[in-house]
């Protein structure tokens, strides 16, 4: 099991954990849940370091290959583009991999086709050059080529409470 099978493992636990009531269950469910998925990664990647910490805010979980975040306190992972962050906009999801893979979903309240353009601007002015774009019903999807790799992003509902965007990087072979 890798970072994805942690993190979804990790997210499908908390959420059992969580249900319950009262602030110490809420305490000693996290604890637990931290220390069962640290001891399930440790066994998954022997001398790896692994780190799981869980709050009412989100998950984060740290391997020595990657990343993963998700919940209010997200942020972006280390060394994210800043051409590809905006205004009104913040990271639900992040996740990060020792290949210089990332995957971050961004929230707000813009439609998320606008939000892929107002992206799609800000990276052909970092010197990205657009590979492909497609308009599609509630939403928009872009390649770019960059100098970290390949940019894909795309947009999340026009529409709605849930509206943003998905970013992934994928580094050159």
């Amino acid at each position: 099991m890798g970072i994805r099978g942690l993190t979804v493992a990790v997210a499908a636990i908390t959420m059992i954990t969580l249900s319950g009531c009262g602030k110490i269950a809420e305490k000693a469910s996290e604890t637990a849940t931290e220390k069962l998925s640290e001891q399930a990664c440790k066994d998954n990647k022997p001398g790896e370091e692994c780190d799981v910490d869980i709050s009412k805010d989100g998950v984060k979980v740290k391997t020595g290959d990657g990343s993963f975040s998700a919940g209010g306190d997200t942020d972006y992972p280390d060394g994210y583009p800043d051409y590809l962050k905006a205004d009104g906009f913040k990271p639900i999801s992040a996740v990060s991999s020792g290949d210089g893979s990332v995957n971050v979903t961004l929230t707000g309240k813009t439609p998320g086709s606008a939000l892929v353009k107002t992206l799609q601007g800000q990276a052909e002015a970092a010197g990205c050059t657009t590979d492909d774009a497609t308009a599609a019903t509630g939403g928009a999807i872009v390649t770019l080529n960059c100098s970290e790799g390949t940019v894909t992003l795309m947009g999340i509902g026009d529409t709605g409470a849930q509206q943003g965007a998905n970013v992934t990087i994928t580094p050159a072979s």
